[in-house]
């Protein structure tokens, strides 16, 4: 299987440093932390797009270290 480069809408400078598969396995979301934001791609085998609603933006000041996914 080969799995192809995917970009993140919000550009290259935006220190993307941790990322956490959903319970379900259909998203994936990344830590954003140079624009303090998570960006959600949907998950289908080896591809990744991007959701429309990406990034989701942080509270204000908030400095993300990290991401937890949990079931609802």
């Amino acid at each position: 299987m080969h799995l192809s480069d995917t970009a993140f809408s919000s550009g290259l400078s935006i220190r993307p440093f941790d990322a956490r598969l959903g319970a379900g396995g259909n998203n994936l979301y990344v830590v954003d932390a140079a624009i303090d934001a998570v960006t959600i791609f949907s998950v289908d085998g080896g591809t990744l797009t991007e959701l429309a609603s990406s990034p989701a933006s942080l509270p204000a000041g908030a400095t993300p270290f990290g991401i937890v996914v949990t079931k609802a």
